[in-house]
């Protein structure tokens, strides 16, 4: 069999595709995402419906749940917290060359302050480690 020019211009650019079929074999990339034990941060639309000077206890805890810890200010006034976590993991590896691994955690904390048994004021501040 005689190589011509031709013939080995297409055995090449087989051999090119081949190559670059199969290097995505050599690259996995994983991602997860776990949330805390309140699970994914409430709505804007959730909050909106908490009206401070309004809003009694009852409805805060049957739209967020039990908060995460309660702590008691003074004999009328408590303070609510609801934590959310949210934690991210990626894995990324090149085949015998490389492997990453990166996780993330990013924390809301909503703060209800509780007096005579309504929503005074409410805030919130969130952190990224």
């Amino acid at each position: 069999m005689k190589w011509t020019y031709t013939k080995a211009a297409a055995a090449g650019l087989c051999l090119a595709g081949t190559l670059l079929a199969a290097s995505g074999c050599l690259v996995t990339s994983n991602s997860s995402v776990a949330y805390g034990c309140k699970g994914q941060m409430v709505s804007q639309e959730t909050l909106n419906q908490i009206d401070p000077g309004k809003t009694p206890e009852t409805k805060l805890i049957a739209l967020l749940g039990e908060p995460t810890n309660k702590k008691q200010l003074s004999e009328q006034c408590e303070l609510y917290t609801y934590d959310y976590i949210k934690k991210t993991h990626t894995n990324v590896t090149v085949f015998l060359v490389l492997t990453s691994n990166e996780s993330s955690e990013h924390r809301n904390r909503l703060y209800f302050e509780i007096e005579d048994g309504l929503v005074q004021k409410f805030w919130q501040d969130s952190s990224t480690n």
